[in-house]
């Protein structure tokens, strides 16, 4: 849990936020990250700028092919905002995450994202 006082311009507020994670080990000794993120400013009694981002990632175990070990990655996610009043809108110029939602372009309040790579290790 993280919270605060933040200062921005012209507001003062209050801040508070939770981090949780869980770790999954797969049978085949893959794993699994689950994570949720939340936070929200207070203003005159009001919740501002919330968001809520929750998602989950899969790494696989190492495969040796050839002398080259591999792993994949793979990580799905989904964000929130809610209440926007001083802070920027939900983007799609991450350039290494794939966007599903299209809701973005006309809000910014949601975002959708796909991100997979592989990972070649040469063998020393």
């Amino acid at each position: 849990m993280t919270s605060g006082w933040y200062k921005q311009l012209y507001l003062e507020r209050p801040y508070a936020g939770v981090d949780a994670n869980s770790y999954v080990v797969t049978k085949k000794g893959g794993f699994i990250p689950v994570f949720l993120r939340s936070g929200t400013f207070l203003h005159k009694g009001q919740v501002q700028d919330a968001s809520v981002l929750i998602g989950s990632s899969y790494y696989s175990p190492l495969f040796l092919f050839k002398h080259v070990k591999i792993r994949q990655y793979i990580n799905l996610s989904y964000t929130r905002q809610f209440n926007r009043v001083g802070i920027d809108p939900l983007t799609i110029n991450n350039v290494s995450d794939f966007v599903i939602s299209a809701e973005i372009l006309r809000s910014g309040h949601k975002r959708m994202t796909f991100h997979s790579e592989t990972n070649f290790l040469p063998e020393l």
